[in-house]
């Protein structure tokens, strides 16, 4: 009898330790929060980003110090266009130890999408102990923002340093297509651009580059086709803060060959996106006014200058409607207005 008892208690004991065991294993954070990681890069192989963003936010939720899960949601977050959400991720998952190099670029990134460009040369630090093509990225990041400060001596000295450290990484090279640009050297920015996109064919940059490129030569289907290439970077269902530049791109390639119809398309999901958006606001009061719809011209304008109220373009469509409507104050408003900021 005592030999019965004594086995019916080893068993209950045997199964509480076994029910203790699975709560310990089931409740740790730490691992639950990899899981939910694990989980969120399998979304992100199979493109669905919107998954992705909420597995990393459950991975955070369990383990904040996550840093793998800051960073790939840091990542994703600079994709769809949360700059500010994608700076705060990035920075969290360096200071968490994150090593993969490409997070300082990211974060130098966000950065520059805020045109945060004093940070950019107070913050990054350039160390050797960073790969050449990090250092390279980095110091093409400085040079853009040295550029942008009116500091060209700094820039040119950071850009040959990249220059001779790295000349094939993405951000040496995308400097110097824009300065090709610039001094209209189309050709041999063109030939610069088939180089980058032989190694980068994922930078939706370099596509809308040769886009430019082609429209500047009036080589309408050859942009078009660059401008699409963009566009089919973006995950499925989704419009990616690249991709919402590519769109409006393919918007301004139609407009320039008064292919108002196309043009119209090729907003459309713009709109459904950001209804409030002043770029969609300004191409649609644009296409309006094209097309005498003077009502709505005028509501889609006056929405652009509630928000950028020095915006030129906006300023002389709504002068011209004005003096269409023969509301001679408003018309000499924003016509007075125009002329002040374009006095050529």
């Amino acid at each position: 009898m005592s030999n019965q008892i004594r086995r019916r208690s080893s068993i209950r004991w045997l199964c509480c330790l076994v029910v203790v065991v699975s709560l310990t294993a089931c409740s740790d954070p730490v691992e639950k929060s990899q899981k939910f990681t694990e989980k969120g890069k399998s979304y992100l192989s199979s493109r669905d980003v919107r998954a992705a963003v909420l597995e990393f936010k459950n991975a955070l939720q369990e383990n904040p110090n996550n840093a793998e899960a800051r960073f790939l949601l840091g990542k994703v977050n600079l994709e769809i266009g949360d700059v500010q959400g994608a700076e705060k991720e990035l920075k969290h998952a360096i200071a968490g130890g994150w090593t993969d190099e490409s997070a300082v670029v990211l974060y130098a990134e966000t950065l520059l999408q805020q045109q945060a460009y004093q940070r950019i040369i107070d913050e990054l630090v350039v160390k050797e102990s960073l790969s050449t093509e990090t250092q390279a990225n980095l110091l093409a990041l400085q040079a853009i923002a040295y550029s942008a400060t009116k500091k060209e001596t700094q820039a040119q000295a950071q850009l040959t340093k990249a220059e001779q450290i790295a000349p094939m990484a993405r951000w040496v090279m995308q400097v110097k297509i824009t300065q090709q640009l610039v001094k209209g050297d189309n050709q041999g920015a063109d030939a610069s651009i088939t180089t980058a996109l032989a190694t980068y064919p994922t930078v939706h940059d370099f596509w809308l580059m040769r886009a430019q490129i082609r429209k500047q030569a009036k080589e309408f289907t050859q942009a078009e086709e660059a401008i699409n290439k963009a566009i089919a970077l973006d995950p499925p269902n989704m419009i990616s803060a690249h991709g919402w530049q590519a769109r409006m791109a393919l918007v301004q390639l139609f407009l320039a060959q008064n292919k108002l119809t196309e043009a119209q398309t090729a907003l459309a999901p713009l709109e459904a996106l950001n209804a409030e958006s002043p770029e969609v606001n300004y191409f649609g009061g644009l296409m309006a006014f094209q097309q005498q719809k003077i009502e709505l011209a005028e509501g889609k304008l006056l929405n652009v200058v509630k928000v950028a109220p020095k915006h030129t373009p906006s300023q002389l469509l709504l002068g011209s409607i004005y003096l269409q409507k023969r509301n001679f104050e408003q018309a000499v408003y924003y016509l007075g207005a125009y002329v002040e900021a374009t006095p050529s």
